[in-house]
Parts: C-alpha cells; sequence; structure tokens
C-alpha cells in the first residue's frame, strides 16, 4: 500500500482517475489536504450550518466527477474554491440575501447563526472563527472574498484573479484595503487577548 502523503496532488489526481482499490485511499489524502481550508471559506462566506454542509458536499461531488471526467486539475484548492465560490454565489443569488449583521440585547445574529456575546462562551466555541466571521461580515464584496480567499485559504494573487475574474494588480490592491480594515477591526481583540495574558 503506498503512502499518498508523499505524492503532490498533481501527482494524486491522476491515481484517483484510475478508479482502482487504491482510489479511496488516495481521495482520502486529498481530502484530508484540503477540506480545513475549503470548510473554513465556505463557513465564513454562508453562515447558514446547513447549506453549508450542502455546498461542501456538492463541491467535492463536482470535484470527483471533474476527475473521473479527466479535467485538467493542476491546483486541486484552487478548483475546489473555484467550485465553492460558484455555489455560494449561486445560493446568494436564489435565497437573494447578503450577509447581514443584527446585534440586539441576546447577542448577535448573523444569518440564522447566533452568536452569544458572552466572551468565556466563545471561547469554548472557537472564538476566533466567531469573531473573524463578525468582523469579515463588515467588509464589503469583493473585499471580503479576496481577504478570505488570501488569509484562509493561502491562494497566491494569481489563483485569486483566475477565481474571481479581477486583475493581479485589483487582487493587490483590494486584499492590501480588506488587511488594513481587517486589523484595524480586530486590533481590540488582540490587544485584549494580550493584557489578559499580563
Amino acid at each position: 500500500m503506498d503512502d499518498f502523503k508523499i505524492y503532490k496532488d498533481e501527482e494524486l489526481v491522476p491515481l484517483f482517475r484510475k478508479q482502482n482499490e487504491s482510489s479511496d485511499n488516495v481521495f482520502f489524502e486529498l481530502f484530508q489536504r484540503h477540506s480545513k481550508k475549503l470548510n473554513a471559506y465556505c463557513m465564513i462566506r454562508v453562515y447558514d450550518p446547513e447549506t453549508v454542509r450542502d455546498i461542501i458536499q456538492d463541491t467535492w461531488f463536482e470535484f470527483v466527477s471533474a476527475a473521473k471526467e479527466g479535467k485538467d486539475i493542476s491546483n486541486v484548492q484552487k478548483y475546489l474554491i473555484g467550485i465553492a465560490r460558484n455555489l455560494i454565489n449561486k445560493y446568494i443569488k436564489i435565497q437573494k440575501q447578503r450577509s447581514e449583521l443584527f446585534i440586539n440585547e441576546s447577542g448577535i445574529h448573523l444569518d440564522g447563526l447566533k452568536i452569544n456575546l458572552n466572551l468565556q462562551l466563545s471561547i469554548e466555541t472557537n472564538e476566533f472563527i466567531s469573531i473573524v466571521k463578525i468582523v469579515s461580515s463588515m467588509l464589503d464584496e469583493p473585499f471580503r472574498e479576496i481577504y478570505l480567499l488570501r488569509k484562509i485559504n493561502d491562494l497566491t494573487y494569481t489563483d485569486i484573479a483566475a477565481i474571481t475574474g479581477k486583475t493581479l494588480q485589483e487582487v493587490k490592491r483590494i486584499y492590501w484595503k480588506a488587511s488594513l480594515t481587517m486589523n484595524d477591526l480586530l486590533k481590540p481583540y488582540f490587544e485584549e487577548k494580550e493584557s489578559e495574558r499580563i
């Protein structure tokens, strides 16, 4: 049995196409490598957990179909994010909703996801992801998406330009502005965390 961890993505995709006894192991390796970043991208763009699960499942289904059809998939992460992005945009268009932030006495409501403002509870339920969701929802598109593609998914500027249809210079400019805004918005959070350590 091969140790597929040593293979590069571009070597694994052709092995997956062969549809033999090792195909499941190859898919498992690709899934292990890329599922966390795909999940993070989807969870930050769409706040309904059930819809996120559907989008992730459909993304992997489309990826498997494309790989079996022999499509050129040289960059698996970029290909998966491209599929997920299209599915998310389709979802947003169908629902005719954009992420909205509502604050009331019981906490924050993000498109059906309630986040308790109690800091201790937030720590127990992955505080940082909650903070990033709240703060990134304050960014307008395309700033939000390009920031997430670069920061969360570690995609190159070139890959982001290919996915979004923007020029390389536009992507760099948008990311730079989004980064400055996110740094300003997250600064109080990091200052509070630093003061807790002292």
